[in-house]
Order: structure tokens, then C-alpha cells, then sequence
């Protein structure tokens, strides 16, 4: 009596679903990396800018008798006319 192999020529259902697991294990991780990474850009981007903020104003600051440019005319490199005096609530005093 012969026996004959079967043949087989493709996945069976279990190796399919396997692979479309792990496919999508691998795309679940993925996804959850990028946008963390993404998150902690914009974040250090933010911090950045605030510093940056900071530096330009205090520099403005120092060379300017210890006033900021919402204190300092037009004139001499500020922007008194924009915001006035009046409008300005928030005042930085020694």
C-alpha cells in the first residue's frame, strides 16, 4: 500500500493567527513608543522655549537699568506705547 504525503502548499489556520498576533503585538508597541517619544519632545521643546524666554528677558533686563521691554519706550528698544503703563498690571519692582 502506498501513503501519500500530503501536500502542502500554504499556512493552516493556526500559523496564521499566530502570525497576525505577533504582527499586531509588534504594531501595539510601536504605536505606544511613538507617541511617548513624541509626548517628551514637546515637552523638552517647551522647556526650551521658557528658557530661552528667560534668557532674552533678563537680558534685556540688565541692559536696560533693571527694566523689561513692556517698561522701556519705544524709542529706547522697548514697547511702553504697545502695552502702556495702564495697562500693564503686572509690575516687576526691586
Amino acid at each position: 500500500m502506498k501513503i501519500r504525503k500530503a501536500e502542502h502548499n500554504g499556512f493552516t489556520r493556526i500559523e496564521l493567527l499566530v502570525v497576525i498576533v505577533i504582527f499586531a503585538l509588534l504594531i501595539t508597541g510601536s504605536i505606544t513608543n511613538l507617541f511617548g517619544y513624541s509626548r517628551k519632545k514637546l515637552v523638552s521643546s517647551c522647556k526650551y522655549n521658557f528658557i530661552q524666554t528667560y534668557r532674552a528677558l533678563t537680558a534685556f533686563k540688565n541692559d536696560s537699568q533693571g527694566r523689561f521691554p513692556w517698561h522701556v519706550p519705544q524709542q529706547d528698544g522697548g514697547s511702553l506705547e504697545y502695552i502702556g503703563p495702564h495697562k500693564s498690571k503686572y509690575t516687576y519692582k526691586h
